[in-house]
């Protein structure tokens, strides 16, 4: 079994505490920066990715502590940066108790939420069969998300969590050839 869900639910126990430490010296850190991506790596191998592939970047702040932590995922080789064309992670809102999954446009390749909207929309279109739990309205929603779902932590399931991951970079590996396409 992955480690995945567990390591979640950690982020919602103990991140609370990073705010009595200065930014960013807290053991957590090095926790979701090597052991939660080794486990998000696993995953990847598991569902037959090549993990090398994938860039991981946990956001937790810059110069202080961020209070929605998030995780967010590119292909090296699809997309090349988190600046532009498609990325996928996961929002942690401690306050909610909630975490958002999400397939997107990278925010910084477009100007306005206007644009932003078009393009999620065109690659919505391309996708078939969205799962009926996917893009409920969620407080969490950006102009430019593609997909997405919001889970409840105290809910979080190992087995549909990984399901939703794995559907999520199948829809993220089905929209690259079309937003190269749109522009290459």
């Amino acid at each position: 079994m992955f480690n995945v869900v567990s390591d979640i639910k950690e982020i919602f126990e103990i991140y609370p505490e990073v705010f009595n430490y200065k930014f960013p010296n807290h053991p957590l850190v090095d926790k979701m920066d090597n052991d939660y991506i080794h486990d998000f790596f696993n995953v990847l191998k598991e569902i037959g990715e090549n993990p090398d592939d994938y860039q991981f970047k946990f956001a937790y702040g810059f110069d202080s502590w961020d209070k929605t932590p998030c995780v967010g995922f590119v292909n090296e080789n699809l997309t090349g940066s988190f600046v532009d064309g498609l990325l996928f992670g996961f929002l942690f809102s401690l306050e909610d108790n909630q975490v958002f999954g999400k397939l997107a446009v990278c925010y910084n390749q477009f100007d306005t939420d206007d644009e932003k909207i078009k393009y999620a929309n065109i690659y919505r279109s391309n996708l078939d069969n969205i799962p009926e739990d996917f893009n409920i309205p969620s407080k969490f929603y950006q102009a430019g998300d593609i997909i997405y779902k919001t889970y409840n932590i105290d809910d979080l399931d190992e087995n549909e969590f990984i399901s939703d991951f794995n559907y999520i970079i199948s829809a993220y590996n089905k929209l690259m050839p079309v937003y190269k396409e749109l522009f290459d």
